[in-house]
């Protein structure tokens, strides 16, 4: 949802306005977002990275999805303290020409400052500062966190620890998710 969101900056000065700030995006632009890309892609099968954000966009989405005829089938929360996620995110460094993520610490690219991919420069995305991250949180604990529960009480959420290292936290997702090949037609 990240990439659809700054994407649409260029388009809407309200979610460029959320990004900066540290706040949610509105529910009503985001949502129209997000069922604009359901349309396009629900039927491909999908995996939902950074929403929905609160309760009233998990109720909404699952609305849409039964229009669509899908559901939502596992929510991994990946349960990290405050303290390791601001570490991870203030290393968070971006190719500006073709978008790859690598880490300072934990992926850090061949040569510094430049993307092991296309030779781009690697940067800070403009909300990874101290104070909008700390901004974050207090949001993810006022609207987000009720999420927790609201999944768990429907049977579909799998928490993974993840405050260990890159390749614990690979494993652990790598426990939880069950790959089925869609059924042949």
């Amino acid at each position: 949802m990240g990439d659809v969101l700054r994407a649409e900056v260029k388009n809407n000065p309200v979610v460029w306005d959320c990004l900066e700030q540290g706040q949610l995006v509105p529910d009503d632009v985001v949502l129209s977002l997000v069922h604009k890309w359901l349309k396009q892609h629900a039927h491909e099968g999908f995996v939902l990275d950074g929403f929905p954000r609160t309760l009233v966009q998990a109720r909404l989405l699952d609305e849409s999805l039964a229009r669509e005829k899908e559901r939502i089938h596992t929510v991994l929360y990946l349960n990290s303290t405050q303290g390791k996620a601001e570490e991870r995110i203030r290393g968070r460094l971006v190719c500006r020409d073709c978008g790859r993520n690598f880490h300072s610490k934990n992926r850090p690219p061949a040569k510094e400052g430049k993307c092991d991919d296309c030779g781009g420069p690697l940067l800070c995305r403009m909300d990874d500062d101290v104070s909008t991250l700390r901004k974050r949180w207090d949001v993810y604990h006022r609207e987000t966190e009720g999420l927790v529960n609201y999944y768990r009480e429907r049977g579909i959420l799998r928490e993974i620890p993840a405050d260990g290292s890159a390749d614990e936290l690979f494993s652990g997702l790598e426990k939880e998710l069950v790959w089925q090949a869609p059924e042949k037609l």
